[in-house]
């Protein structure tokens, strides 16, 4: 099972910042190092949305 942390962009656009294999171990103390990587993630995030000159860089979509 994986545990997925996500926010969302301007314009609808769902960024994943961060996720784990829960099943490779779930203690209270995992679960907390794993969120607050997502916290920073979405802190450095929202500092890119800020920056207009790094917004699109933030939320570009690349398909190959």
């Amino acid at each position: 099972m994986a545990r997925v942390f996500f926010d969302t962009a301007p314009g609808r656009t769902i960024v994943l910042l961060h996720g784990y294999d829960k099943g490779a171990g779930d203690s209270p103390s995992r679960e907390r190092r794993e969120a607050d990587e997502a916290c920073r993630r979405r802190e450095d995030l929202h500092a890119q949305l800020e920056d207009p000159a790094r917004r699109d860089a933030a939320v570009a979509t690349h398909w190959e």
